[in-house]
């Protein structure tokens, strides 16, 4: 059978900021480290990136936003074509590789996708090749989700009425282009992992394909991958149904589609935020520059992930790491509020690194002594 092809839902949003502090410091060792990172770290979106070891963060971002996606059209229609991004080309999100065009045939893709005009939500419709059924998901970040369906029981097909009133709730759910604050340093980014051909029941185990959905730094080759979305058994095959930026940039909204064989399609959808994809990103991309021995804008990266993850001892502890190798005077104070979030555990890291081997000798024996916990006044 011959496929035809349609152009695929386009780009937007994601949530969260990450980690947990480990311990509690003195209120004036606190309030003197705030003090300090308030002046050392970069605090707003857009570096100057002329790009050319420590220690990769580990985020498990709170929720926070949403995605909008380009509508698809069902098998009977053309192809439409992706929509032009309204803000100027520097603060304009950019998806490589873009979305290539729907495989046709047995699957049945979301014929309309995208954030409501508010942000409130993300919806998507399906539409079944088999009984015209449209099936569409309104769901929030907060995890609400709200199922709705034209199909009748009874009558054992769609209700045109209710059809209806489906696409007029759905013309607000569009494709849209926001200005996103990080654009001019990052590019978002996908891949599929282990992909293959349908196999049968007599051949081995395969495990199911991986959709993943991060960001990098623009000029660098490593990805932050926190979006990870692994088709449900007996899938072969997945891929992104749109990859969207909520209306005001704070969430990136990815829907995924895996499939199976005829009427086994199945959707997931996933929401993060920008904030914590960014952090994420600055931090992977400084550390591809630090091994490389770019220091200095290395640490211009680890800044930057260390202003959107405030809570975070990583990007911290790595700025301290590229801060040392520059001989910069900050690195000492760095390091002290790295381990005043991460506790015992970048003491330990910091103990063993090369990094800091040209001050191991100097105040680095000072910085790694423990220091008594904080006894707070009893309630």
């Amino acid at each position: 059978m011959g496929q035809s092809s349609v152009t695929p839902a386009a780009l937007t949003r994601v949530p969260g900021t990450p980690s947990v502090r480990k311990r509690e410091v003195s209120c004036h060792y606190a309030a003197a480290m705030h003090a300090f990172v308030r002046r050392a770290l970069w605090v707003g979106a857009g570096l100057s990136t002329a790009l050319g070891g420590c220690r990769r963060s580990e985020v498990s971002p709170p929720r926070d936003g949403g995605l909008d996606a380009l509508p698809a059209p069902t098998s009977s229609e053309s192809p439409r074509p992706a929509p032009t991004l309204a803000s100027s080309a520097a603060d304009a999100p950019t998806l490589e590789p873009p979305l290539p065009p729907f495989e046709r045939g047995m699957m049945d893709h979301a014929h309309h996708a995208g954030w409501a005009p508010d942000g409130s939500d993300f919806g998507y419709c399906v539409r079944s090749g088999g009984s015209g059924e449209t099936k569409c998901t309104f769901s929030q970040a907060n995890g609400k989700t709200t199922r709705l369906s034209d199909f009748d029981r009874d009558a054992g097909e769609p209700d045109a009425g209710v059809t209806a009133e489906l696409e007029r709730k759905l013309s607000g759910y569009v494709s849209r282009a926001p200005s996103w604050p990080y654009a001019r340093d990052l590019q978002l980014t996908w891949e599929v992992l282990g992909a293959h051909s349908p196999t049968g029941a007599e051949s081995p185990r395969r495990e199911p394909p991986v959709l993943r959905v991060g960001a990098r730094v623009r000029g660098t080759k490593e990805a932050a991958w926190p979006i990870r979305i692994v088709a449900r058994e007996p899938a072969y095959t997945i891929h992104a149904e749109a990859i969207e930026l909520s209306p005001d940039a704070r969430e990136l909204a990815v829907l995924s589609h895996d499939f199976a064989g005829e009427f086994s399609d199945h959707f997931e959808l996933r929401f993060y935020a920008t904030a914590a994809l960014a952090s994420q990103a600055y931090n992977v991309g400084g550390l591809e520059l630090h091994r490389a021995g770019a220091y200095a804008k290395a640490a211009e990266l680890f800044r930057a992930a260390a202003a959107l993850d405030t809570k975070s001892a990583l990007p911290l502890y790595n700025l301290a790491c590229a801060l040392t190798r520059l001989g910069d005077v900050q690195a000492r104070q760095t390091l002290e509020l790295a381990i005043a979030r991460g506790g015992d555990s970048i003491r330990r890291k910091a103990e063993r690194d090369a990094d800091f081997d040209a001050v191991r000798t100097g105040w680095l024996a000072d910085v790694l002594k423990p220091r008594p916990a904080t006894v707070g006044t009893p309630h």
